[in-house]
């Protein structure tokens, strides 16, 4: 019998919606024309925006051991700094298309995203930070 993860699933999100923050995360716009008549002018610079709740996650090498993250199978390394969103908030959004991570006025790059998705049911993402 496969185990129900809904609860943990809805309790990540409160959790993250209690103790985080709203973020934006953004990608770049390649679908709109500098100049309709004119495609070889460009598109422009603008960026997709969603804002979503997210917890920011310190160094995990100052957190955990070495051991504890080999127990992860890759969701993390020593030296990530990350920041966590709640599968239910991102809803249809794929996270692994942005680029952009906006914490007040603090821009990061996202340079992983992560899926924890025990017994097939997604329940975060973890967004690696530079």
């Amino acid at each position: 019998m496969a185990k129900d993860y809904t609860s943990a699933t809805q309790l990540a999100q409160r959790l993250i919606t209690k103790f985080g923050r709203s973020v934006s995360v953004q990608k770049p716009d390649n679908t709109t024309l500098v100049e309709a008549d004119r495609e070889w002018n460009g598109y422009t610079e603008a960026d997709e925006k969603v804002t979503l709740p997210a917890a920011f996650i310190l160094d995990f090498g100052q957190l955990i051991s070495d051991q504890e993250i080999a127990e992860f199978g890759g969701l993390i390394s020593s030296s990530s700094k990350a920041f966590i969103i709640s599968s239910l908030d991102a809803g249809a959004h794929d996270l692994t298309t942005f680029k952009k991570l906006v914490d007040g006025a603090r821009v990061y790059q996202i340079t992983k995203v992560k899926e924890f998705k025990p017994g097939g049911t997604s329940v975060f993402f973890s967004l690696e930070v530079d």
